[in-house]
């Protein structure tokens, strides 16, 4: 009888504690992280989620790969061109660069990024209307 009321005791218990949901995780003394950084670039809020390497060909048939640093810096080599900025991520999916500055200096721009597709790739849109497809480098 003991080992019943024991073992009702513990699954009760059980199922009153807090289930951690695929958006937290456990850092590495067990502790409970808020959020794990998104995958979906459409829901980047910060350049910690934006840093990685990726290949980019635009609409207008130029690609080249661009590596975005956890610190706010972006290198890119665009068609044999090298440039260098930072960039901010102003509001979520959105990566905004400074002055380009290498190749042909551009000037600051916005792009937007839509939601990851199911082949891990998705389109991000700048203010002009130029468009690129984005695949991560792993």
């Amino acid at each position: 009888m003991k080992y019943c009321a024991l073992l009702a005791a513990g699954l009760t218990l059980a199922g009153c504690s807090e289930a951690i949901n695929d958006d937290r995780a456990l850092d590495d003394e067990g502790a409970v992280v808020d959020e794990l950084p998104s995958d979906d670039p459409s829901l980047w809020s910060s350049a910690e989620e934006a840093a990685g390497s990726y290949r980019v060909i635009f609409n207008d048939g130029s690609e080249g790969v661009i590596h975005l640093s956890a610190d706010g810096i972006s290198t890119a080599i665009i068609d044999d061109e090298e440039f260098v900025t930072a960039f901010t991520v102003p509001s979520p999916g959105t990566l905004c660069y400074g002055n380009l500055e290498g190749g042909n200096d551009l000037r600051p721009q916005c792009w937007v990024n839509s939601p990851r597709r199911q082949d891990g790739t998705w389109t991000r849109t700048g203010e002009s209307g130029a468009s690129a497809v984005v695949s991560p480098i792993d």
